[in-house]
């Protein structure tokens, strides 16, 4: 009865892990969009929806991006180039290494937990309309962008 049960369990197990990658295969209009979140994709939405100002242990203060990218293909690392923008102005910047995880709940690719360093003061940002960008190529050579407007949220300046 054991071994029934443990080969159940293994077929079960292979359904599943075939019906997620099934979610994320690459189609021929793929999409990349920007949220938040340090250990998971969270959703941003609509115009000027705020994100959180952390304060950094050494000193600096960085907004945490996260991508979600519908029919691309995540096979393989891309690299991510990140900009912020406050008043027209690029402000911060980074360049990760992006590793894309399915999600077979929403059937696409998600990563999560991106510093970018803004090169100004908490005061500065506070209540303030930011744009950020991001450009990036899949790992079939497709090139992704995408751009939002955030309302920086800094809890600890009021």
């Amino acid at each position: 009865m054991s071994l029934v049960l443990l080969v159940l369990a293994c077929v079960e197990t292979a359904d599943d892990s075939n019906a997620s990658s099934q979610t994320c295969t690459p189609t021929d209009a793929p999409e990349l969009r920007i949220g938040t979140g340090e250990l998971s994709y969270q959703a941003l939405e609509g115009e000027g929806a705020p994100i959180e100002l952390v304060h950094g242990p050494q000193g600096g203060y960085h907004v945490v991006l996260a991508l979600e990218a519908e029919g691309a293909d995540g096979s393989s690392y891309w690299v991510a180039e990140m900009r912020g923008y406050l008043d027209g102005v690029e402000r911060a910047r980074a360049v990760p290494y992006v590793t894309m995880q399915c999600n077979p709940q929403t059937g696409t690719l998600q990563s999560w937990g991106y510093l970018l360093i803004w090169e100004a003061e908490p005061e500065e940002l506070d209540g303030q309309l930011v744009h950020i960008e991001v450009d990036t190529t899949d790992s079939a050579g497709v090139a992704l962008y995408a751009e939002a407007d955030f309302t920086i949220d800094d809890p600890l300046v009021r």
